[in-house]
């Protein structure tokens, strides 16, 4: 483990160093000085392994104010016959992957270990190992316990018998440890044994605040409180803590230390929202498996087995992972996949896919939100692992990628070639028509374009400089369910998102399926789609573009006939703003996601749409009442109006088609310098006019005179 006589030394920064096979030597060892991890820099971090050199090499420290009387001594880690070693403070610049991370007790003399692109602590190697225990021992090892639990208690509705001591049949000279239980009126301190520790703890009603040696645990009802109480008001766990310790204190219980409760409880709450997804998900296989026995279908894509189940959440799963196992084929069955019927079972439930009475056989919309942003870690520091939500709707970032990369492919840079524009407008008439497979004109296209870049460019959206994530575009079904979210890291709205979210919606539905698409600026995604060929030839035939109700109004009348949800066939009373309600039902996340980490950050807002998921699913039947008694009273207003008028339908439509093809013509060729021609020929009349005038009194002085001479 050591080199002897060499001017550099490598060795691992264990707690005790060992020497095997070496002559017995004068020896001393001063470890290195332990730095809080919020005030170590990322730059500069104790490093393991770490490399020694010849005292004489490291650099001088500078002096402390005041003590120039004073000698400082050389630095002095390590002394063996060749001299006296210390350990210099070095940058590393070496990436390592985070599988590497988790070995804490790796000896190598390799660079030190970097998780996310910066350098590894202690502290963010603690973390990777503890989520390693969490994820892969003890979450599986509690999921059939705590199902046992919910059967034999009747879902924690019974009480469960509390003692101060709890029995283990492990040998007796396993350690046993107190841990500190929180309930609701009470802390009461009971002793488990360190070997099964969660285990024990769950069997009474508690959950551990760490995977071994807890020294909190808190019960299950708190935690089921508290996991209800956050989806329905802004997550703040300091807030809930400072509350509960103030409460338990006036009733005489008190922690030891300042601000303990926080960091445990947060630890406790968070991991068993796992364990509740990975109950979740293994009940929702066995309900697959059941269902797909039953009607026979030929796609399986759930877990065949409850291990499978487990794993499916417990995973280190990268981002390339996130998509399920319907999406391998997702288009060789004909009815929608089965993410898609459970993300909303009105639009996607029916055996019946596709209608040809109908423009669009479902109706969805898409938006963007940049309220939901998150600030960059100001210390520097990476993602830690992947903590996914087992039914996340997020789209992998390599899927956002890839559409990226296609789209600038497609469509190069647009040059800024000034004196072409600037020779446009001197004059050179300019031709108005409409571009292919486009029922508006370029003209109005490009008004439409200009009037949102205007509108655009007045509004802060987020700042790459400050801020990770930028926000967050959605695909939403017209029940205002979440079909998918794609997290943005651009400073503004860019259309490759969107695509991403429309390719991914296409992928899981049949080739037969229509799709009606509304969109702020659907002229806009539709006009690019056409001229770069963004999207197949296969989505483009079965793709209908809209605009939603509250921004159609800003744009060009002539845009507004085609693409208005009002004035365009199949899509109803539906009013494409379904994101709008959404970004409202999430406001309450800001706060405290505008400061978390990433996959924190991307799992409470999983979390979030879960738990409005379950909401809708339950209003779904008053929602659909609701807009069938909406419908019926516009019929009967509007089938008054048209019996009042007494003007058959056929020659309202007609009318209405004359109308759409006069008011979407081109406009006429033009030029800048039509109006100054304009201006030259009044001006020629009108001096024409005033030389008539002129020879009129002329002739009429001739004739009162007569005298004639001067006729020519």
């Amino acid at each position: 483990m050591i080199e002897l006589g060499s001017d550099k030394k490598h060795f691992c920064s264990l707690p005790h160093l060992l020497i095997s096979n070496c002559p017995p030597v004068a020896m001393s060892f001063r470890a290195p000085r332990k730095v809080s991890p919020s005030k170590r820099s990322t730059l500069t971090n104790a490093l393991e392994p770490f490399l020694l050199v010849p005292t004489e090499q490291v650099p001088t420290q500078r002096m402390v104010r005041g003590t120039s009387n004073f000698t400082v001594l050389p630095p002095r880690d390590f002394v063996d016959p060749d001299g006296s070693f210390a350990q210099p403070h070095v940058t590393s610049v070496t990436p390592a992957t985070s599988a590497t991370s988790a070995r804490a007790d790796d000896v190598s003399t390799s660079a030190p270990v970097v998780v996310d692109d910066t350098v590894s602590t202690p502290y963010s190697r603690k973390k990777d190992r503890q989520w390693q225990k969490w994820a892969i021992d003890i979450i599986p090892t509690l999921l059939k316990p705590y199902l046992s639990l919910l059967r034999e208690t009747d879902s924690l509705r019974d009480g469960i018998p509390g003692t101060s001591e709890i029995n283990c049949n492990c040998r007796s000279s396993v350690r046993r440890i107190n841990v500190a239980c929180v309930y609701f009126e009470r802390i009461k301190v009971v002793k488990v044994c360190s070997c099964s520790a969660a285990l024990q703890l769950l069997s009474r009603g508690l959950f551990p605040c760490a995977p071994t040696e807890p020294s909190l645990a808190v019960d299950l009802n708190m935690l089921d409180y508290v996991k209800e109480l956050f989806v329905r008001s802004p997550p703040n766990t300091t807030a809930w803590c400072d509350t509960l310790e103030a409460f338990l204190g006036n009733c005489k219980y008190k922690l030891q230390t300042k601000d303990s409760l926080r960091r445990r409880f947060g630890s406790a709450l968070h991991w068993y929202s796992k364990l509740l997804d990975a109950k979740k998900l293994l009940v929702q296989s066995h309900i697959d498996e059941a269902r797909k026995a039953i009607i026979a279908e030929d796609e399986v894509d759930s877990p065949s087995n409850d291990q499978n189940g487990i794993m499916k959440l417990i995973l280190f799963l990268d981002d390339e992972a996130l998509p399920a196992e319907d999406q391998k084929e997702p288009n060789s069955c004909n009815r929608p996949s089965d993410y898609l019927r459970a993300r909303c079972p009105l639009c996607f439930g029916s055996s019946q896919c596709h209608n040809g009475d109908f423009t669009a056989d479902v109706i969805v919309c898409l938006d963007a939100c940049f309220t939901q942003k998150r600030r960059k870690n100001p210390r520097g520091g990476g993602r830690g692992p992947a903590d996914i939500h087992p039914d996340t709707v997020f789209l992998s970032e390599a899927q956002v990628k890839e559409m990226e990369d296609y789209v600038a492919e497609q469509r190069p840079a647009r040059p800024m070639n000034r004196k072409s524009k600037a020779k446009a407008d001197d004059g050179i008439n300019l031709d108005d028509g409409y571009e292919p497979s486009m029922r508006v004109p370029t003209s109005v296209l490009d008004g439409c374009q200009e009037s949102f870049t205007a509108a655009d460019s007045k509004r802060v959206k987020a700042s790459t400089q400050m801020f990770s994530d930028t926000g967050v575009m959605g695909l939403l079904c017209r029940h205002d369910r979440v079909l998918w979210l794609a997290n943005m890291t651009s400073a503004g709205e860019r259309q490759y998102y969107a695509l991403a979210l429309v390719k991914q919606l296409f992928d899981h539905l049949p080739s037969t399926m229509t799709v009606g698409l509304l969109y702020d600026i659907g002229c806009q995604l539709h006009r690019s789609c056409v001229k770069w060929d963004f999207l197949d030839k296969n989505i483009m035939d079965r793709l209908v573009f809209g605009i939603s109700v509250f921004h159609a109004f800003g744009h060009q009348w002539a845009c507004q006939i085609i693409y208005h949800p009002r004035k365009c066939n199949g899509f109803g009373l539906t009013d494409g703003e379904g994101c709008e309600r959404f970004w409202s039902s999430i406001k309450l996340l800001i706060p405290s996601l505008r400061v978390s980490g990433y996959y924190q950050w991307l799992y409470t807002i999983d979390n979030q749409v879960d738990y409005l998921d379950e909401k809708s699913l339950k209003e779904l039947g008053q929602w659909l009442f609701r807009k069938w008694q909406q419908c019926q009273e516009k019929k009967i207003k509007s089938e008054a109006i048209l019996h009042e008028v007494n003007i058959s339908t056929e020659t309202l439509q007609a009318e209405w088609m004359a109308q759409v093809a006069e008011q979407t013509k081109p406009i006429q060729k033009q030029s800048k310098k039509n109006a100054t021609i304009a201006v030259a020929n009044v001006l020629a009349l009108i001096s024409t006019r005033k030389s008539f005038q002129d020879d009129l009194v002329r002739f009429d002085q001739m004739i009162a005179s007569g005298n004639y001479d001067t006729l020519e």
